[in-house]
């Protein structure tokens, strides 16, 4: 890959070691000499800054091509996405966990209500207040109660202790695809949590608030699993165009 720091410190050490050789080369050698040495490194730093911009160029244009058509994706999706959503999830009730450190997306709850689902919401901050072991009872009761559940959907944020990860929340995910309802865990495009401590119980979405994260939160709640988004570990951005049509 074309590195153009170490370009530029390249053609600054260059230009450092042309000084010190006039000042030598003052000393030991004639005049004309000196000048013919300084005009071959100026055509040759004249080369490699020429070249740096053509690089610099050509990089600026394939980034905005990639931009435009990254762009262009994003508004095919929205101005379809009532299409491959209605109707999908009519007449299930879904339930939006929330951790303490995150925020539900508001574009993923209008989602599921557009593929015809009901949406409830329970933040883990009211319920994690006491001791880890009969917590993740209180969590299950809790979600069972507000109720028929057909799908969980968990909202994690940046700073959820890996204690409670790992003591309430995978448990509770776990417990809860073990009954057969479909989970999604997800988080937004710059949160950075262990979403792959959830991978073996349902799918995961880790760009939950784009209309990408949207569509797979829903599709993820039919039972299609997969890693959807951009992060490392996801295997699409979203689910294939085959699966949501069906």
């Amino acid at each position: 890959m074309f590195d153009h720091r170490s370009q530029i410190l390249t053609v600054v050490a260059v230009f450092l070691s042309l000084g010190l050789g006039v000042f030598i080369g003052t000393v030991l050698l004639g005049d004309d000499v000196i000048i013919r040495e300084q005009e071959q490194m100026i055509a040759v730093l004249e080369a490699e800054f020429e070249k740096l911009r053509r690089d610099n160029q050509i990089k600026t244009q394939e980034l905005q091509s990639i931009k435009m058509a990254l762009e262009d994706l994003r508004q095919f999706v929205w101005a379809t996405e009532a299409y491959l959503l209605s109707g999908k999830l009519e007449g299930r009730h879904i339930v939006f966990l929330c951790a303490q450190d995150a925020d539900i997306p508001t574009g993923v709850i209008r989602a599921v209500r557009t593929a015809g689902a009901t949406a409830s919401t329970l933040s883990a901050a009211e319920l994690l207040c006491g001791e880890l072991q009969p917590a993740l009872d209180q969590v299950v009761d809790l979600i069972g109660g507000s109720g028929p559940i057909d799908g969980l959907v968990l909202v994690l944020g940046d700073n959820t202790p890996k204690k409670v990860i790992d003591d309430i929340y995978v448990p509770l995910v776990s417990r809860i695809a073990a009954s057969g309802i479909p989970v999604v865990c997800g988080e937004t495009q710059n949160a950075s949590s262990p979403l792959s401590s959830f991978a073996d119980h349902g799918s995961l979405v880790d760009h939950m608030d784009t209309v990408f994260g949207e569509i797979s939160t829903v599709y993820g709640l039919l039972g299609i699993k997969g890693h959807y988004g951009s992060k490392k570990g996801a295997s699409m951005l979203f689910p294939e165009i085959g699966s949501v049509l069906k």
